[in-house]
């Protein structure tokens, strides 16, 4: 989840939010599921895929209710969980 409460103007709320994502691989890195919150200050997603050891940037751009537009970039790195037993 990202809180944009911080940047948001006392009434403004974030009205829609797209993201791209690179490099792109087979298996692909997805974020998806865009959720905003009901206050409208938050957003939700699952993130799932890529390849071991890939580092991603995940583009996240936020237009609010005031038509303001904020690109911001994630960076996710893919690591497989460790096997036990």
């Amino acid at each position: 989840m990202v809180d944009y409460s911080r940047f948001l103007s006392k009434g403004e709320v974030v009205k829609s939010v797209s993201v791209s994502v690179t490099p792109t691989t087979d298996p692909e890195f997805e974020i998806h599921t865009l959720v905003i919150s009901p206050e409208g200050d938050k957003v939700a997603y699952y993130a799932r895929g890529g390849v071991e050891g890939e580092e991603y940037t995940a583009t996240f751009t936020v237009t609010t209710s005031l038509r303001q537009v904020w690109p911001h970039d994630i960076r996710f790195a893919v690591r497989e969980p460790p096997q036990y037993g």
